[in-house]
């Protein structure tokens, strides 16, 4: 998620089943937060839509906050470098 964040978007989108509450808790644990639902005719069963955000991410994840854009991607640079060190 992170190189999504840094390299792609600062948005991801999540279609899960409301059901699939391992999903759910997996997600909501990166930062997503439900914005809307999908009916039965598009996706064959209804669907919750959910986002994250690359500042919900790094605060719920990393417990960081960050006061511009680039100082949070600064921090997803940092965080990548590490990561690749090891």
């Amino acid at each position: 998620m992170a190189y999504y964040f840094l390299n792609i978007d600062d948005k991801i989108y999540l279609t899960i089943y409301p059901q699939n509450l391992p999903s759910y808790q997996l997600n909501t644990k990166c930062g997503a937060k439900k914005i809307a639902y999908t009916n039965a005719s598009k996706y064959g069963q209804e669907r919750d839509i959910l986002v994250i955000t690359r500042k919900a991410f790094i605060e719920t994840v990393f417990h960081e906050k960050f006061s511009t854009i680039t100082k949070e991607k600064q921090f997803l640079r940092d965080y990548l470098k590490l990561n690749d060190e090891h």
